[in-house]
């Protein structure tokens, strides 16, 4: 049977995706387009929030939904379709993950609107994954071909007895570390 857990905001990234997405990327750019609008008679000014519309809907449809388990696979699941590893493929699961001491640089990704997700790179991990919505909750999936995904789901402790249970009912042997 799968099991699937949401991908929550924390209350610091709630705020700040509301506020940048809605407030700022949405609201000002309606409210400069309505007096520009008014005042100046520039009626093209009211087109001014629908650039700012496309990007949010494109970082809305990267960001992670939830996080599936089932018997062959994990899967992050997202509005434009799941990116999934096999369950055969992860050596070692860390809850918390072991941070290297290099931050990751971003090289296709987003950092606190709807959360920190994509392609990042450190010396430490090289190129690797992130899905991180609730840092709270923070999980490593570490693969056999050495690369790393973090993971947040809304409960890294349920999420970490699913794969386990999935793991052991398919005779995979993971090492988890917590």
């Amino acid at each position: 049977m799968p099991a699937f857990f949401p991908a929550r905001l924390a209350p610091r990234q709630l705020l700040l995706s509301q506020t940048l997405a809605y407030g700022v990327g949405l609201a000002l750019p309606a409210l400069v387009g309505i007096i520009f609008a008014a005042v100046y008679g520039e009626y093209w000014a009211l087109a001014l929030p629908v650039p700012f519309a496309m990007v949010l809907g494109i970082a809305a449809s990267f960001r992670p939904r939830g996080f599936l388990v089932d018997a062959q696979r994990i899967a992050v699941v997202r509005t434009i379709g799941p990116i999934t590893w096999p369950l055969s493929d992860v050596a070692i699961l860390r809850a918390p993950p072991v941070w290297g001491p290099t931050k990751p640089l971003a090289l296709m990704a987003t950092r606190g609107l709807f959360g920190t997700y994509g392609w990042f790179w450190n010396r430490d991990w090289g190129a690797h994954r992130i899905y991180m919505t609730d840092p709270d909750e923070a999980v490593e999936i570490e693969l056999t071909s050495g690369r790393h995904i973090v993971v947040t789901p809304a409960s890294h402790r349920d999420f970490v007895a699913a794969v386990r249970d999935a793991a052991k009912n398919a005779g995979i042997a993971i090492q988890i570390e917590q």
